[in-house]
């Protein structure tokens, strides 16, 4: 239990802590103990007006600590509000930041449509940088549409067919008179044909009856440039074929511009039939032997048609004068 000497010491304490915290000028009077009537119980004294300050300027610097963060996070506020305000952000939706947190301010970039990448960008294996829009793709280029229009007619061509009757001479040059294509039968066997070498092959046999060789014609050929036999000088020789109904059948290639074929035939005892057929014409001649002579005979043939057509051409025993073997016979023909 303190004494008087205690508390007076105490109370002593307390008055010069007070004025020297306060800078009061120290009391000219000693400090004297307060005196309570006999068995009356202590009460605390109450604090000192040099405590009460001091309490107080203590409390002073959290006070401070708080005013300064509450003042930190306004001022965060303000500058972030102002950011939102000048990127068209609601100010309203912007939630305010603890006094603790460091403001970090967002910025949104959006590219307009039209941008292009500088040049000096990065790769294009690169991955865009952040707040960019990576360019669209240049749109493929398309292919232009096929000009349309009217189709170029087909050359419109008249066909022509005529045919005429003429003697042979008595040589005949097949190469000088074929310059489109040449052929000519017999000058060795009854299978033997030579035709016009590197010629365009207008001319075709088709064949017909049984077939025999001759040399007897009453008229040469001969000719150059030819294949399998190059050349031949004034042959004789051609083929025939015995009995009525007998035939020769050829085909030659027709030509927008008007050909000439020349037929080289004749008949032995009997009457020969020339038929020459073109689309849906037709042209007809004849050769009579009945005197065992061998009459021949040059059929000129003109002919034009599209390109495509073929001429088409038979040669037939139509009648025979001799019961074992009246005939027709074939020679050469050429085309220019």
């Amino acid at each position: 239990m303190r004494g008087p000497d205690d508390r007076q010491q105490r109370a002593s304490r307390l008055r010069i802590g007070g004025w020297l915290s306060n800078n009061a000028p120290a009391p000219d009077k000693p400090i004297s103990a307060r005196s309570r009537p006999a068995g009356a119980s202590a009460e605390p004294a109450p604090p000192s007006a040099g405590s009460r300050i001091a309490s107080h300027r203590m409390q002073n610097p959290r006070r401070w600590l708080l005013a300064a963060a509450i003042a930190v996070t306004l001022f965060v506020a303000g500058v972030v509000i102002s950011f939102a305000t000048d990127s068209g952000t609601d100010p309203v939706s912007v939630a305010p930041l603890s006094p603790a947190a460091s403001p970090q301010p967002i910025f949104t970039t959006t590219a307009p449509a039209s941008y292009v990448q500088p040049s000096s960008a990065a790769p294009s294996g690169a991955p865009p940088a952040a707040g960019t829009t990576e360019p669209a793709d240049p749109p493929a280029p398309t292919t232009p549409p096929a000009r349309t229009g009217t189709a170029k007619p087909p050359q419109q061509v008249t066909p022509l067919l005529t045919l005429a009757t003429t003697a042979v001479p008595a040589t005949v040059n097949l190469s000088a008179e074929g310059s489109l294509d040449w052929v000519h039968w017999g000058l060795a066997n009854a299978r033997s044909l030579n035709r016009k070498s590197g010629g365009s092959g207008a001319i075709r046999d088709l064949g017909g009856t049984s077939r025999g060789r001759y040399d007897t014609n009453p008229q040469r050929f001969s000719w150059s440039g030819g294949t399998p036999t190059g050349s031949a000088s004034g042959t004789p020789t051609g083929v025939y074929t015995c009995g009525a109904g007998g035939n020769f059948a050829l085909q030659v290639s027709a030509s927008p511009t008007t050909r000439t074929l020349h037929f080289y035939a004749g008949a032995w005892l009997a009457r020969g039939q020339l038929t020459a057929r073109l689309g849906g014409e037709t042209v007809s001649g004849s050769v009579t032997d009945r005197d065992a002579s061998t009459t021949t005979a040059r059929f000129v043939i003109r002919f034009r048609a599209a390109a495509g057509t073929n001429l088409s051409i038979t040669w037939t025993t139509a009648e025979t004068f001799n019961s074992s073997c009246g005939n027709v016979d074939i020679q050469a023909a050429t085309l220019s």
